[in-house]
């Protein structure tokens, strides 16, 4: 990773005044001590899960966010301070008086050949350190009280690919209001979320080897907690990992940020798709089978190879009766 510019910059907010304190110049001196906070910072936004994704709005008037990158990443008719003090200005105007001040960070990196604005907000913590053996006050930053975190990949949104903005925050008004100011439109496609999960939920028993009672369980808890979301009460990805796989829920995390998946909070699943993880349905040109996903967990419904057949074990006097009478039909001299 190529570190190509950082600067920092202050929102003010007192007794309901906002207002900007600009830097006229590059942070970054200690090159040491910016490259370790860039690590850190890059190193718990990538661990973090549900973040949001989308593409930048298309009212530009109101969001003029991809204005200012275009003028300077694709039209070099400015420099990166300047880009970075139009968005505080932007800032300043959406800014909620409720607010607290913070320090606002904007990078500018290169990583893998992708070009990657990175903008946190956060401040200073108050704490203690030893110093000639006694304790003194000082001030660090703490990513863990980050208040937001937002990236935009400059190269795919260059490349007019979709949903090249991803964004995390603390609190649901913070992340409003910073979405709201980085111009995302974050419109959650529910049915194709939910299919990307329920693979996921597939993939991830397969890869950890679970026992046939822990995929049961597995695909059991998964189900429970999706099928009782709303949009009042929508998909929490730290809550659904600790809930589903409760022994390692940071190794759901993993897959739910992966890129395949990407598995955003705040959606309500869509229903049908969820209940796929209860039941598997097929449909053929001469039939359509229905069957509970424990059945085939247990070995009661399978595919036998050789006879080229799906055979289900144990069936229903009634499911007997009905296949015999059908044979029979079809084994007599009429037919």
């Amino acid at each position: 990773m190529h570190l190509n510019n950082v600067v920092i910059h202050k929102l003010v907010i007192e007794k309901n005044l906002v207002t900007i304190d600009l830097a006229n110049e590059e942070a970054g001196n200690d090159a040491e001590v910016t490259n370790e906070f860039l690590d850190g910072l890059l190193a718990y936004y990538e661990k973090r899960v549900g973040k949001s994704y989308g593409h930048f709005e298309s009212d530009t008037v109101n969001y003029p966010a991809s204005v200012f990158l275009q003028q300077w990443y694709i039209d070099k008719k400015t420099n990166f301070i300047q880009t970075t003090k139009n968005f505080m200005a932007h800032l300043q105007n959406r800014a909620p008086h409720t607010s607290a001040s913070a320090n606002i960070v904007f990078f500018c990196v290169t990583e893998n050949g992708k070009d990657l604005l990175l903008i946190s907000v956060v401040n200073n913590k108050k704490g203690a350190a030893i110093e000639n053996r006694d304790f003194k006050r000082t001030q660090f930053l703490d990513l863990k009280e980050m208040r937001f975190a937002g990236k935009v990949d400059l190269t795919a949104w260059k490349n007019q690919d979709e949903n090249y903005i991803s964004f995390l925050a603390g609190g649901s008004d913070v992340s409003n209001f910073f979405q709201q100011f980085l111009g995302c439109n974050s419109s959650i496609r529910s049915k194709t979320i939910t299919i990307a999960l329920t693979e996921l939920v597939g993939q991830f028993s397969q890869d950890k080897e679970m026992s046939p009672e822990r995929i049961l369980k597995f695909y059991a808890d998964s189900h429970e907690y999706l099928k009782n979301l709303t949009e009042e009460n929508p998909f929490n990805a730290e809550v659904f990992s600790r809930t589903v796989y409760p022994e390692a829920p940071e190794d759901i995390q993993d897959y739910m940020n992966k890129d395949e998946y990407k598995i955003p909070d705040g959606f309500s699943p869509h229903k049908a798709t969820v209940d796929t993880l209860n039941t598997v349905t097929f449909t053929e040109n001469a039939y359509t089978l229905k069957i509970r996903r424990d059945a085939i967990i247990r070995g009661n419904a399978y595919y036998d190879e050789d006879m080229d057949a799906v055979i289900l074990r144990n069936p229903s006097k009634k499911m007997k009766a009905e296949f015999t009478v059908q044979k029979n039909d079809n084994d007599s001299p009429e037919n």
